[in-house]
């Protein structure tokens, strides 16, 4: 019987052992002895180089996530929600959120997120994801967030003043508020996951949605990861 289970047991890890693959890409969950958190990482690509540039990205990315290099003050409060989000069409997205306490607020959203361009092996910016975001954020803005941005400038037009809660504060979605935002982004197979990075008084406000691939082709940066996942358009 203790055989049998033995087995079991040693199957059951190299299960767990085996990488996750979509395609070519595949990736598992590593532990980072440091922190004693688990973030993927790249385990296949045809380029070994960029493979490699990936994985020391995303952990620089969480090097200094907490508040302590105390080992036993992180143990005690910090968490770390990560997994992959898109891995398909040379893109690897991975999200990575980070909560923790220190001093006298909670840190509850700690975003760390990435997404590569395996063709270089880079981090891509929310920016560099469309062909002039500048010229085009109004319109970009107002297209991933077009509910909230409805929902304020109707309590505008109403009259209405922000309350003390999230629901009460339309205006945090106001378009002028937006530009002057900067955004965390995943893809994932449904569309873009977008989220603003606003401050700790209002990150819990930060409403994270997300808006079908297909909405924003007017927009996209040619030769560019928005590009390459929408469907090819009739000729």
């Amino acid at each position: 019987m203790k055989s049998i289970l033995g087995i079991r047991i040693l199957l059951l890890a190299l299960l767990l052992s085996v990488p996750v693959s979509a395609r070519e890409i595949a990736y598992r969950m590593v532990e980072i002895p440091r922190h004693g958190i688990k973030v993927p990482h790249l385990a296949r690509y045809r380029d070994p180089a960029v493979l490699k540039a990936v994985n020391r990205q995303i952990d620089d990315a969480v090097a200094d996530v907490g508040c302590s290099d105390d080992p036993a003050v992180r143990d005690k409060t910090l968490d770390v929600k990560s997994d992959v989000r898109f891995t398909d069409a040379d893109i690897f997205s991975v999200y990575i959120s980070a909560s923790y306490f220190c001093g006298l607020y909670p840190e509850n959203d700690d975003n760390r997120s990435l997404t590569f361009d395996l063709r270089t092996g880079k981090a891509v910016a929310f920016e560099a994801l469309f062909q002039d975001y500048e010229k085009d954020k109004t319109r970009i803005l107002k297209t991933i967030f077009s509910k909230q941005v409805a929902e304020a400038e109707r309590a505008k037009a109403q009259g209405k003043e922000d309350g003390d809660s999230c629901e009460d504060s339309p205006s945090l979605f106001a378009l002028d508020h937006l530009q002057d935002s900067t955004y965390f982004f995943n893809f994932t197979p449904r569309g873009l996951e977008v989220q603003p990075a606003w401050p700790h008084v209002i990150e819990a406000c930060a409403e994270r949605v997300t808006v079908p691939y297909e909405q924003l082709r007017e927009f996209v940066a040619p030769g560019g990861l928005l590009e390459r996942v929408l469907p090819k358009a009739a000729p």
